[in-house]
Parts: structure tokens; C-alpha cells; sequence
């Protein structure tokens, strides 16, 4: 792994305003530039232009690039009108509130709208020149955790245009439509941001579940500077391997032997195939906070994670830094010795 190629993520709150003041998001990154060689520092989603611009010039003044953190296909609802995903009965889905601060509600990413809503709130509320690029988050439809995808009447019109008639055996031709009005809708969003100058990081699940949201790994490379798999195999929550294992059973009538899949040499294994098939970096993001219920962690399994992710290209110290005991950062120093 190349330790230039060290980046953490710090969660500066939801479009709603921020979760932490500014001093302690200042302490907490200067805590981490004191003992971590990091090369980026990606920060959202909260619009407090004070707190950004104060992070560009902490930042700068280190040589350290600044990412912003930014939903795509979620929370964006919360700052422009924008058409929800439908379930089969044409109701929205009931979204998963992680915080106070982050929920998974899902939009429809067929819908133009919905598609220019990222680069519109970007032009509003947030300052270009505070950062060098955007990470782009939710690049996807909902998960067997939610309504697994959208139904609306645009989708259905794809669906039908394409020949799809569900009868339990075309399930990889809807996965591929899917999958491909991810891209196209990321393929604009992208060279939006490209336009305007920025660098761009997309996350996105672990290789075994895009399939069912609609990911296509080297489709996707082609437009990113880096790629940040989730391998969250101690989360309890959206996007944390667990948590969506035991979705897709229930929802698809499955058994995984979690052990099979939780495991660190298992995503290892989905890192390397993604830079066998990807055309830029892939640094796998792992969970160095600490949030009792949802990723319990420990300094022992941040050093695996190091030494499991060991040929990556980099990773990425998720998912933010405020919820990092200092006793993490330290296991991460230490494992990159």
C-alpha cells in the first residue's frame, strides 16, 4: 500500500447544518496531521461555508488536499425538489435514519432533475475554490435494506422499452438496465464537476453487491481520479457488509454464511479484483471510528485492515474522524511503520 496515498473522511453534518463545531473539526484534523501522512481529507456534507473555507486553509497550509463529501442520489431532497424512488405499490420507501444528521432516503436517478441536483446544490450553497474535488456518495439505488429500486412510471417505461417482463427469470436483464442508468446518470454528473475544475472520488459498495445497486466497477473508473469501496465488515448499518447480508437473505429468501464474507481476507480478495478490472486507484475505505452498535472496532482490527489492504493502491480512514479514538489513529500510525 502507498502510504501517500492516505485519506480520511470527516463528517461535518447533513445539508441540514453541521454536527461539530468548527474547533473541534479544526482539533480533530490537526490530531490527525500530527501522526498520519495524509495525502486528502474528505469533508461533508454540511453547507457552513465558515467551516469549509477554515478546512481549505488548515489544510493547504499542509500541503493536504480537500475533497467535498457529497451525496448524490440522497439528502439532496432536503435543499431542491426531487422525485423519490417508488416501490411496486407507487409509494416511497421508508428511509433509514442513521443519525440526526444522515438519513437513506433515495431518489430516482432517471429523472433529469434529480440527476443535476448534486451540481446544483454544489453552485449554491458550497465555495469551488475551497475545494480540489468532490467524493460522490449514494451513486446508486437503495438496497435490498430499503425498496431495493424505483418503479416509478419514467423506470417502468425503461423497463418496458427493453423488453423486461418479470417472470422470475430475467433478473440480470433488470440488473443491467440498472446498472446502466447509473452510469449515464454519473457520466453527466462527472463531467459537470470535471468543468468546473475538480478532481473526483466515487463510493461505492464492495464488488459482490453493486450488482444489486446498480454499480458497474470499470464503467464507472473511467470517470473517476479514485474509487473508495466500502469494506465495512464490522458495520451494522447501510453499506456495512453484515447489515446488507442480512437484507438481501431476507429480501431474496437466501442464506450467507456471514463468516464467508466478513472477513478480511475475503475483501482483500474483492480489492484486488477491482484493480485487475478498474482505470484508476481503488483505496478501500475500512471503519477506523468507533460508534457502539453500528462499528465496533478496535485498534487490533484497524491493523489487520492495514495489513489485509496491504497491495491497494491506498485506503481510506472511514467514515469520520470526530467518532476516531485517538488510540485508532494511533494503530493507524503504527501499522503503516
Amino acid at each position: 500500500m502507498s502510504t501517500s496515498e492516505l485519506t480520511v473522511q470527516v463528517r461535518s453534518g447533513g445539508f441540514t447544518g453541521p454536527r461539530s463545531s468548527p474547533g473541534d473539526i479544526k482539533q480533530a484534523i490537526d490530531r490527525a496531521l500530527d501522526i498520519l501522512p495524509l495525502r486528502r481529507v474528505i469533508m461533508g456534507w454540511a453547507p457552513d461555508r465558515a467551516i469549509n473555507a477554515q478546512t481549505a486553509a488548515q489544510l493547504r497550509a499542509r500541503g493536504v488536499e480537500l475533497y467535498l463529501w457529497l451525496p448524490v442520489f440522497s439528502e439532496v431532497g432536503l435543499l431542491r425538489p426531487c422525485s423519490p424512488v417508488l416501490d411496486p405499490t407507487g409509494q416511497p420507501s421508508t428511509p433509514y435514519q442513521l443519525d440526526a444528521t444522515e438519513s437513506f432516503d433515495f431518489y430516482c436517478p432517471t429523472d433529469p432533475d434529480n440527476i443535476q441536483a448534486a451540481l446544483a446544490i454544489f453552485d449554491e450553497y458550497f465555495d469551488a475554490a475551497d475545494f480540489d474535488g468532490v467524493f460522490l456518495d449514494k451513486i446508486r439505488y437503495p438496497s435490498f435494506a430499503s425498496s431495493f429500486g424505483c418503479f416509478c412510471p419514467r423506470c417502468q417505461a425503461i423497463y418496458r422499452n427493453a423488453g423486461l417482463a418479470f417472470n422470475g427469470h430475467n433478473w440480470q436483464v433488470f440488473f443491467d438496465i440498472r446498472t446502466q442508468i447509473i452510469s449515464d446518470a454519473l457520466e453527466t454528473i462527472c463531467t459537470g464537476f470535471r468543468a468546473k475544475g475538480l478532481s473526483i472520488g466515487l463510493d461505492v459498495f464492495t464488488p459482490f453487491l453493486t450488482t444489486y445497486v446498480g454499480q458497474d466497477i470499470p464503467a464507472l473508473s473511467t470517470m473517476a481520479d479514485f474509487i473508495k469501496p466500502m469494506m465495512y465488515a464490522r458495520t451494522n448499518a447501510p453499506a456495512g457488509l453484515p447489515f446488507e447480508l442480512d437484507a438481501l437473505d431476507k429480501a431474496m429468501s437466501l442464506t450467507h454464511n456471514k463468516e464467508d464474507y466478513c472477513n478480511l481476507d475475503f475483501c482483500a480478495k474483492e480489492v484486488a479484483w477491482m484493480q485487475t478490472v478498474s482505470d484508476c486507484p481503488i483505496y478501500p475505505g475500512f471503519e477506523v471510528n468507533r460508534i457502539p452498535g453500528i462499528a465496533d472496532t478496535s485498534p487490533d482490527y484497524i491493523k489487520d485492515c492495514l495489513t489485509a489492504y496491504k497491495d491497494a493502491d491506498g485506503v481510506v480512514l472511514s467514515w469520520n474522524l470526530l467518532d476516531m479514538p485517538p488510540e485508532h489513529l494511533e494503530a493507524v500510525a503504527e501499522g503503516l511503520s
